[in-house]
């Protein structure tokens, strides 16, 4: 069995507790599309946190893809497994008509409706990811531009160009 390069727990770690953090800003009425725009730049602030932490020394481009990845569909999904309760347990309470009245209007929901919210969840994941894979690339360039500044440079000699 192959073993996993070792920033992909700290990753997975790193989105769920971002995840579930912006589920509950979510709950929050105006603070919701502040957290939206977070959700998009969680690939690049993992990637920040990790060489930190110097979980990696110098990310490829196929890290930052696998990093992105992996943080914007665990991030969805975390923030969906708290969001998603606690959201129908006010609405059944409280019988709101919000922002999110479209989305679940009852606290009974048939299949058809958790099959529909659990596509949705995914389609979502999958969007994030994409947008978490550009936070992440941009944020490998300036991590990696920003770190290799404080080493020091080694002189490689001279270098020509036969032609």
């Amino acid at each position: 069995m192959q073993k996993l390069p070792n920033y992909i727990k700290p990753t997975i770690a790193l989105s769920i507790m971002s995840g579930l953090v912006l589920g509950l800003v979510l709950l929050i009425p105006y603070l919701g599309v502040f957290s939206l725009f977070l959700f998009l730049i969680i690939g690049g602030v993992i990637v920040y946190i990790l060489r930190r932490a110097n979980f990696v020394g110098i990310f490829s481009q196929k890290e930052g893809i696998a990093i992105g990845t992996i943080s914007g569909v665990v991030s969805v999904c975390s923030a969906a497994v708290v969001f998603l309760p606690i959201y129908l347990l006010i609405n059944f309470i409280f019988h709101l008509r919000g922002m999110y009245s479209f989305f679940a209007t009852s606290f009974s929901t048939s299949i058809y409706d958790l099959i529909v919210i659990i596509m949705m969840i995914i389609f979502l994941g999958f969007i994030n990811a994409l947008f978490n894979i550009g936070s992440a690339l941009v944020a490998i360039y300036i991590v990696n531009t920003y770190f290799e500044k404080d080493k020091p440079s080694e002189d490689i000699g001279e270098f020509k160009i036969d032609v």
